[in-house]
């Protein structure tokens, strides 16, 4: 996953002017966490798959990949990948479940938390909720 091109999108001005270690702490941190996030959504003891059902280019680097998570053969849920192209590699930088952007979701829940909190406590907060799971 794409974890930094999307802490881009999220944070916005705030990865803009956040030190290089802070962005590594962020994207370190929201890389756990997304991935704890999806995971949660899937019960670990049922046999899962992928399918692709479409992939469209939205653009000269972009495309959507819709997939069906698929379970005891029967479809559980639709999940759309935008993915860009970065040259020497693919990188997924949104994920839509239910017709709801995850990046659009974050920047606005995470760039309203960094303004009251600072970066710091959001990666804290972070950390934690992944560690609880």
């Amino acid at each position: 996953m794409g974890a930094e091109s999307m802490s881009e999108l999220i944070l916005g001005e705030f990865w803009e002017s956040a030190s290089r270690v802070r962005q590594e702490r962020f994207r370190d941190a929201f890389r756990s966490y997304i991935v704890e996030h999806l995971l949660d959504k899937i019960d670990a003891d049922v046999e899962v798959s992928f399918v692709v059902k479409d992939a469209v280019m939205l653009n000269q680097r972009d495309a959507r990949v819709t997939t069906s998570v698929v379970s005891y053969g029967m479809e559980v849920a639709e999940i759309a990948w935008t993915v860009r192209d970065r040259g020497s590699d693919l990188k997924i930088f949104d994920i839509v479940r239910g017709g709801v952007s995850l990046v659009r979701t974050f920047r606005s829940e995470f760039r309203s938390y960094v303004a009251q909190k600072g970066m710091d406590e959001l990666v804290m907060v972070l950390v934690r909720k992944t560690a609880s799971r």
